[in-house]
């Protein structure tokens, strides 16, 4: 006998983006009606696979809390109460000073096998502080 996992897939939302405070009023309730829709028929959800760009600048997490605070208990009234599974996207760091020496390095890991061994062998690296840095808010 198998076994179903059920999840749904969201991206890209940029919590933050300009103009996005009379947007999503508006969209609130189709993206509820939606849920519950698809949650009728593909549902309950395991997992919310969300691949990217949560937030717009790398900072607006506090508003990306409340937003998923508000999915999460509309999946409560939907008997669901899936996991988050969050991939970083390129909005959802904080960028660093290009014109630091590490991120001149970190500029070359697509060609640079010396580079990209010595990333994943020593984490005392000032390139690997920087990496770290910029998914900091993320992480937390």
């Amino acid at each position: 006998m198998g076994t179903t996992i059920r999840w749904l897939h969201l991206t890209d939302l940029h919590v933050g983006m300009t103009d996005q405070s009379w947007l999503w009023p508006q969209m609130r309730t189709k993206f509820r009606d939606d849920l519950r829709r698809i949650c009728k028929v593909a549902g309950p959800w395991d997992f919310v696979l969300f691949s990217g760009d949560l937030v717009q600048k790398g900072t607006e997490y506090a508003k990306l809390d409340e937003f998923l605070d508000e999915i999460w208990t509309w999946f409560a009234e939907l008997d669901c109460d899936p996991k988050l599974l969050a991939v970083p996207g390129n909005h959802d760091l904080q960028w660093r000073d290009p014109e630091k020496s590490a991120m001149i390095v970190l500029e070359t890991w697509p060609t640079s096998t010396n580079v990209q061994k010595k990333f994943w062998k020593d984490t005392t690296k000032e390139y690997v502080q920087e990496v770290k840095d910029a998914f900091a808010a993320y992480e937390k």
